[in-house]
């Protein structure tokens, strides 16, 4: 958590410098490292003093072949029964996804560009869905950053925008409506369980009955 408190000038100009080392992989070809980022929490509610700065953002995900390792190629007889030469079969590619956003992150930690922000208990809050860390030029300020995805988008942006009593009202509302309930980071169908596309505030919102999307300076 971050020690003082921050007016919304120092606040969102932190955010863009963590916005600008993160967004993309440094290289040439300025390769983006996510489809989606946007300041949230106090920020995103235009408060006049702001604790941690709060990023939320959709990863980019690549998917790369990845010949194995260690493994030679089987050989095979050929429809002759026999009577030739044995072919080799090769197995095939195994593919991967690679989630350049984390790998940057990496990056950057290892070159001492950004520091991990540790919870008072001394852990880092460092995992694949929630990293917090601070930047050199700023090293009493937290910079939260919430992944989401294509489809809990709306969803993590309505929590993490906050106030924490609005999203916690957020969240109960749509259970009690009993159609819906948010579990695990996504808006999930409570008659089968299965998880609902949220792309968008509006989503979450009609799933909670609201007629509108509230702004966020209204969500106190």
């Amino acid at each position: 958590m971050t020690k003082a408190k921050l007016t919304l000038g120092q606040a969102e100009s932190i955010a863009m410098q963590a916005e600008a080392l993160i967004v993309h992989d440094g290289r040439r070809d300025f390769r983006l490292t996510c489809e989606r980022i946007l300041a949230a929490g106090s920020i995103r509610r235009r408060c006049e003093s702001v604790g941690d700065v709060e990023l939320v953002a959709i990863p980019r995900i690549v998917e790369q072949a990845e010949s194995p390792v260690g493994q030679a190629s089987l050989p095979t007889i050929g429809a002759n029964h026999g009577q030739g030469r044995p072919r080799h079969q090769h197995s095939a590619p195994r593919h991967q996804t690679e989630n350049l956003l984390l790998k940057r992150l990496d990056e950057l930690l290892e070159d001492g560009r950004i520091a991990k922000a540790f919870k008072t208990d001394g852990r880092p809050r460092w995992g694949e869905k929630y990293r917090a860390f601070t930047l050199p030029e700023h090293p009493d300020v937290h910079v939260e950053l919430f992944l989401a995805n294509a489809r809990n988008w709306g969803v993590i942006l309505a929590i993490r925008t906050g106030s924490a009593d609005f999203s916690q009202e957020l969240v109960t509302r749509i259970k009690q409506r009993g159609e819906y309930r948010v579990q695990k980071g996504h808006l999930t169908r409570v008659a089968d369980g299965e998880i609902v596309d949220c792309p968008d505030e509006e989503t979450m919102f009609k799933a909670a009955g609201y007629d509108r999307v509230l702004p966020p300076e209204e969500r106190t």
